[in-house]
């Protein structure tokens, strides 16, 4: 303090056993001293602050060198063990002490800012900091107090920028006083040129003057060009924009003199991160609402904001018939603001890009903010990816409002831009998202300040620090994420869930439908598998044991066997899913009988079971829709149904069948392993006889009708009858052409079975002549003769 100036009384008073210290300062100007002098103003910036950059005029801050660059007195130490940043501090006190630093400011520098921590111990004497010029003189006091305890480190941040181009003392002190003592703990000194200072709109703000002369008779201040205000207490920059602000300050003494306004700039933060979740390959989206407009690009770039180069392209297309193209002449960009609905539980995005790379020029995928425009995620190339690369995130964050999706080719100077494709692009509210135990999440977030720390929880297992994890487990799980910034605005938890796929598929085989034995060795596998994520792949295993190569996945599957030796065969699979999980084996056995070269009467002598090939007969009906045929021999000697999967082509071809031997509803039959059309067609023409002879007499394995059947067997051969219409019963209808049997029932007549065809049945009474299949059925475990008309063609009123 100048004392030519300032006149300093001490008056010690004895009162009542009480001492009082009285400082009086500006008293000049009551003894005619003229004040030329503006006062000093400084700003306090409450906390929480971030700060980063900026050129640091002090030396050895932190007193990792001990006393080095410090001039210190009294009980002056520096401590180990209990230091806020490093391994050292320095402690002033108890009692009187200090430790001061002269630094410089340079002239060009856009701003100054003195930062410490400290902790404080102080019984009714001052302890603090002094800004004072290089002879001792104090300026201005940005901090001080003479009580009070403040146990923890606690950051001071105060814009001294008013000292630009000045060489000052940074000065920090304890004290003595009659009944106590003050103690100044400090680390982490700083003065920093042109440092950026993050704050939240509501810290304060607080502006400190002083004028040893005349005394401070205002102070004002200033925000983003506004009007001046006059300071009378701290203030906040709520209302203010984020991110760059600039406050004006100055303060004017009593004798007129007004200070030259300092500025300073602050940047303010006062959201919460946005984040998103980028789902690491392999994954899919399966179901939800689709939210993105034209994602697939096959209406052009409908729905799309275009920026410079952009069209679609049908040669590189992802699927469907187009996609996007970005660049290739010039730069260019397209980008679509998606809304999702403030109803859904989550939400998650996804596209497909390649691109063809130049060192000239940059790809470059965002999700935004289309409020603030900030990036949640990006990425940028420029090399090139010859392949369509999916892209994946967890936009849960955006419910209520919109997401960005962004795809842009930036060009470098004069060079050759990138070309870019992009397609398929899906925004889904309440998709299932898919993952495997090798899929990798990482939490992204938009922020101004900077992104402090990440945070995940799986499954309410509570949370844990960190941006990259994965899932284990198969099965649903939860899980939410969150980021808080430099400043400590965190955001609130974002919920979701996933599906861990890390089985593979679950399936079976049949070998022809789960057929005991077989006649030939050419089979048809049955195949089914399913999965969460769909099935792909599979791979054989031969009868002889041998694994073939993976091979696209399908349901029906034509097989040789390896050999044809009578006797079992088995066969195997594996399933695999997208994800690349495999599947246990699956198989199934299946007996390969030898057949039997015969005809059809040959066949009919042989026990059900027996394996038959019968070759050259001839297709005398077919019921494709009760699933099997008739042949005949070609001299109509005998015939036989044939049940089998797929039909001959027509009436009148010639075929060969291998098969089984096989009964149902008391009529012989071959269960066909293989069907092969032999030669030309030609017609069988029936066999006419009365109703008595439908059916005849017994046959090896083929038993006879009942009411006095005669004649041979002819179950199975196409033939002609008549008689008059007794009776219909559901479409079907019985006739007697005067042999009245009876098949062990008391209704008259012989069943026509006109309903599997669509024949529409004459009326009782009305003469007919009917051309069908003699055939015999079981009714109540009786046997009865069948005649089985091939169309309405077959039945003729006459």
């Amino acid at each position: 303090m100048n004392t030519n100036l300032v006149t300093k009384v001490l008056l010690c008073i004895l009162l009542a056993g009480t001492v009082v210290l009285a400082e009086t300062v500006g008293l000049a100007s009551s003894i005619g001293e003229q004040d030329t002098t503006p006062p000093y103003t400084v700003m306090k910036i409450g906390g929480p602050t971030y700060q980063s950059g900026g050129a640091d005029r002090v030396t050895n801050g932190g007193f990792e060198s001990d006393f080095s660059g410090w001039v210190t007195s009294g009980l002056a130490a520096v401590e180990t063990g209990a230091a806020h940043g490093g391994s050292k501090n320095l402690k002033l006190g108890p009692g009187t002490a200090s430790a001061y630093q002269v630094v410089t400011i340079s002239g060009s520098a856009s701003r100054a800012t003195l930062t410490f921590w400290y902790k404080l111990g102080a019984y009714l004497a001052s302890a603090g900091c002094q800004i004072r010029t290089t002879g001792g003189n104090v300026l201005v006091v940005p901090f001080t107090t003479s009580s009070g305890t403040v146990a923890q480190w606690t950051k001071f941040t105060v814009d001294v920028t008013r000292f630009r181009g000045q060489t000052i003392q940074i000065y920090f002190f304890s004290s003595t006083y009659i009944y106590g003592s003050s103690t100044l703990w400090l680390d982490d000194v700083s003065l920093k040129e042109d440092e950026i200072i993050w704050i939240r709109n509501s810290n304060t703000l607080g502006l400190i003057a002083r004028d040893d002369l005349s005394g401070v008779d205002y102070t004002q201040y200033s925000i983003n060009d506004g009007p001046w205000n006059t300071y009378s207490t701290p203030f906040t920059l709520v209302g203010q924009p984020e991110g760059f602000n600039q406050i004006v300050y100055r303060s004017a003494d009593k004798s007129s003199n007004v200070e030259w306004s300092t500025g300073t700039i602050l940047w303010v933060d006062s959201n919460a991160p946005k984040s998103v979740l980028q789902i690491g390959n392999p994954n899919l989206i399966l179901g939800g609402t689709e939210q993105a407009v034209n994602g697939s690009f096959e209406s052009g770039l409908n729905g799309w904001s275009v920026s410079g180069s952009a069209a679609t392209t049908n040669t590189q297309k992802h699927s469907g018939s187009w996609c996007a193209k970005v660049g290739e002449t010039g730069p260019g960009k397209i980008w679509q603001d998606v809304p999702i609905p403030s109803s859904a539980n989550k939400a998650s995005a996804s596209l497909w890009l390649k691109f063809t790379g130049s060192t000239a020029s940059n790809v470059i995928l965002s999700i935004k903010d289309p409020v603030t425009g900030l990036s949640c995620w990006g990425i940028a190339w420029s090399s090139s990816m010859d392949e369509w690369t999916k892209f994946a995130w967890d936009v849960t964050r955006f419910r209520g409002s919109s997401v960005r999706l962004e795809c842009q080719v930036v060009v470098s100077g004069g060079g050759v831009p990138a070309t870019l494709y992009v397609d398929d692009v899906t925004v889904r509210a309440d998709g299932d998202v898919y993952v495997s135990d090798s899929s990798l999440m990482s939490i992204s977030s938009s922020e101004l300040v900077g992104v402090d720390r990440c945070e995940y929880n799986i499954d309410f297992a509570g949370f844990i620090e960190g941006r990259n994890f994965g899932l284990a487990g198969s099965g649903f799980h939860s899980v939410q994420y969150r980021a808080t910034d430099y400043l400590g605005n965190a955001e609130n938890a974002i919920q979701t869930t996933m599906y861990l796929d890390d089985d593979g598929p679950t399936g079976s085989i049949l070998i022809n439908n789960g057929a005991a034995c077989t006649a030939s060795p050419n089979v048809v596998l049955n195949l089914s598998a399913s999965d969460p994520v769909g099935v792909t792949h599979m791979c054989i295993l031969s009868d002889s044991g041998v694994w073939g190569n993976w091979q696209q996945y399908q349901s029906i599957l034509a097989y040789t066997f390896s050999t044809t030796d009578a006797g079992y065969k088995t066969i195997g699979v594996r399933f695999k899913d997208a994800f690349g999980n495999t599947s246990s084996e699956y198989t199934d056995a299946i007996e390969y009988r030898v057949p039997n070269d015969v005809d059809i009467a040959g066949a009919k002598m042989l026990p059900d079971g027996s394996a038959v090939r019968v070759v050259g007969k001839i297709v005398s009906a077919i019921f494709a829709s009760q699933g099997y045929f008739y042949i005949s021999e070609p001299a109509r000697t005998s015939g036989i149904r044939v049940r089998a999967n797929v039909m001959p082509s027509s009436v009148g071809v010639p075929v060969d069948v291998v098969g089984i031997m096989a009964t149902q509803s008391a009529e012989r039959e071959i269960v066909a392993d293989e069907l092969n059309e032999s030669g030309p067609s030609r017609i069988i023409a029936p066999m006419g006889m009365t109703n008595a002879r439908l059916g005849g007499a017994a046959f090896y394995y083929q038993p006879s009708v009942p009411d006095g059947a005669t004649g041979l067997s002819n179950i199975g051969l196409l033939v002609t009858t008549c008689g008059r219409v007794i009776s219909v019963e559901n479409g079907n209808f019985y006739i007697d052409d005067g042999s009245k049997v009876l098949d062990g029932f008391p209704k008259v007549g012989v069943l026509v079975c006109g309903s599997d065809v669509g024949i529409t049945a004459p009326a009782p009474g009305q003469y007919v002549v009917v051309t069908g299949i003699s055939g015999a059925s079981m009714v109540d475990s009786k046997i009865i003769r069948v005649l089985r008309p091939r169309n309405s063609a077959d039945v003729r009123v006459q």
